[in-house]
């Protein structure tokens, strides 16, 4: 199976479940019996662990829903399971990726620390040009390995300009997954209009300088 039929695949699970949640919002008398319906699926794709393998088994996935509602004592009409069993895809392919980050993530901080390092890379959406800064959207992840001190870098296009904003936070991680740790651990966030400062202050940060930066309550995207 090639990546483009992956691709695709992942495309139309989206559109399913983008097109799926209107029809509840519309439809509130359905809510439940539509929210139960694709968590009952998911749970049913849990023997599924590779997106891959998932994309194998779509075409008996409005079996799965039909069956679903079935355990839940529940008919099929006026429910489309085509939409439903496109949103259950999306979710459980979402928990996979999910499940892989988060091992990939426990990796490469392992790794780091037994090389020595003092910081590691644990995501980053796209590599840097030369010396210019990517375009955005671009979000890049490092943890310091002594405490779990995240530096998120990322860039944006303003919404009033179409330029982009560079924009550093702090935020604290589990030292051993990775994870961010939630809103009791308060990001610290700054916004430049270029680039020069931006990587200023994340190298002061990296070379283990205090922020200089005002708090606030941002979070992680």
């Amino acid at each position: 199976m090639s990546a483009d039929q992956i691709a695709d695949a992942t495309r139309r699970w989206r559109a399913a479940e983008a097109r799926l949640y209107p029809v509840v919002t519309v439809r509130p008398d359905l809510y439940e019996t539509i929210i139960a319906a694709v968590r009952e699926t998911v749970d049913s794709l849990q023997r599924i662990s590779s997106v891959e393998a998932l994309v194998g088994v779509e075409a008996e996935a409005p079996h799965l829903v039909a069956d679903a509602l079935g355990r839940l004592g529940t008919t099929a009409a006026e429910l489309d399971l085509t939409l439903i069993a496109g949103a259950s895809l999306s979710m459980r392919e979402a928990e996979i990726e999910a499940a892989s980050a988060h091992s990939r993530r426990i990796a490469l901080i392992a790794a780091a620390r037994a090389h020595g390092d003092a910081w590691v890379l644990l995501n980053e959406t796209q590599e840097p040009r030369g010396h210019e800064p990517p375009p955005p959207p671009y979000h890049r992840l490092e943890m310091r390995l002594a405490d779990g001190l995240g530096l998120h870098l990322f860039i944006e296009p303003d919404p009033s300009t179409a330029r982009p904003t560079y924009a550093l936070e702090t935020i604290q991680l589990d030292v051993v997954t990775g994870e961010w740790l939630g809103d009791a651990a308060v990001a610290v966030t700054a916004n430049y209009a270029t680039a020069e400062p931006w990587d200023a202050e994340a190298l002061e940060v990296r070379q283990g300088r205090p922020p200089s930066f005002p708090a606030s309550a941002s979070a992680l995207p």
